[in-house]
């Protein structure tokens, strides 16, 4: 069982959003250092859920800082590539609860489009057992967001990249999130995920204008890392040769 001065600062990090404070994030990092390092925790088993949570998100606020700073989730993955591989081969019926919404959180970080797909199929699975139990909202707007974000960019930079499955799975991702704020059109969590996703679908389908003017919708939202954080993501990739030149290489 999760010890709850470790939820709290679980939740004090997942309420972040996505969001990077390089101050909160060494803060953080540092509670949950001290936390690993409580005499009572020295003498538990390593595999206690309590220390593998701990660790797990230490190594997140890590590649979270990475993505933030480059808007590239595969430099990301050497931070986060323990847990993943981690939840890659445990049975998905025994993720914890907080190992679900960090998996959410951070599905954009895989290494490739098949360890993202299979994870976020197993992710599924589990939330469906959470339902009615926990909320679970905002968790599945998490993954079908980030889902969206790690199939962009598997269409530009990704090699050896099914385009056809990766643009059907885009479009599946992308109409989750959209029913999720249909049915909870008050919910001004979900409007902020559905608009970033919006503007990760105007960068999927070429339309780099689309983009830039919805990022402009971002202003209405109170959090102005959020809003640098997306701008810095369609610039990633307009600016990149892989964006600019992808219409060029179909027609080749």
């Amino acid at each position: 069982m999760l010890k709850p001065k470790l939820m709290r600062i679980v939740e004090e990090v997942l309420e972040m959003g996505g969001s990077h404070d390089p101050a909160k994030d060494i803060e953080l990092r540092g509670r949950f250092l001290d936390f690993l390092r409580e005499k009572d925790h020295l003498i538990l088993h390593s595999n206690n859920i309590n220390l593998v949570i701990a660790r797990d998100m230490i190594h997140f606020l890590d590649a979270n800082k990475i993505f933030a700073e480059t808007t590239n989730g595969k430099k990301s993955y050497p931070h986060a590539k323990s847990f993943l591989e981690r939840l890659m081969v445990s049975d998905f019926n025994e993720w914890h609860y907080y190992e679900l919404k960090l998996l959410s959180s951070s599905i954009h970080f895989t290494e490739n489009i098949e360890q993202a797909m299979e994870l976020a199929s197993k992710a599924e699975k589990r939330i469906l057992q959470f339902k009615g139990i926990r909320l679970t909202e905002l968790m599945e707007g998490a993954l079908a967001s980030n889902m969206c974000a790690r199939l962009l960019y598997a269409k530009y930079f990704d090699s050896d990249v099914n385009i056809d499955l990766v643009t059907s799975e885009f479009k599946i991702w992308f109409r989750k999130i959209e029913k999720l704020t249909e049915e909870d059109q008050r919910n001004s969590q979900l409007s902020l995920l559905l608009l970033v996703t919006r503007i990760r679908e105007a960068l999927f389908e070429g339309y780099s204008t689309g983009a830039y003017q919805l990022c402009e919708e971002l202003e209405s939202y109170p959090d102005p890392k959020i809003t640098k954080l997306i701008n810095d993501e369609v610039h990633f990739y307009t600016t990149s040769e892989e964006y600019t030149n992808f219409g060029l290489i179909e027609v080749l």
